[in-house]
């Protein structure tokens, strides 16, 4: 599972910081949302199907520290709009929230 992995690779990071005397918090940790049942899929996104699902999904990446999330643009038109909507409205009242 995607979740598990990016849990691990955070996990590492923050361990090879600790041997270092870095605090992890000083580094802007980066996460592409991929989605590997996209292209099994027909090229759907999962985390485009829903506003709700995207949000749940932000909230799982930044919880283990991520700050910075990328995106895939929509294979699909019929994905283009929620993308814009994610992009234009979704997102910018994340960041209001959480800064």
């Amino acid at each position: 599972e995607q979740m598990g992995e990016l849990t691990d690779r955070c996990a590492a990071m923050a361990e090879l910081c600790s041997q270092m005397g870095r605090d992890p918090s000083t580094l802007r940790w980066s996460y592409t949302m991929f989605d590997a049942t996209a292209r099994a899929g027909g090229g759907v996104i999962r985390y485009y199907e829903s506003d709700d699902l995207f949000v749940e999904m932000v909230r799982r990446i930044t919880e283990l520290g991520v700050t910075e999330i990328s995106l895939y643009y929509p294979a699909r038109a019929s994905q283009l709009e929620a993308f814009e909507r994610i992009a234009t409205k979704v997102l910018p009242e994340l960041r209001r929230r959480n800064g």
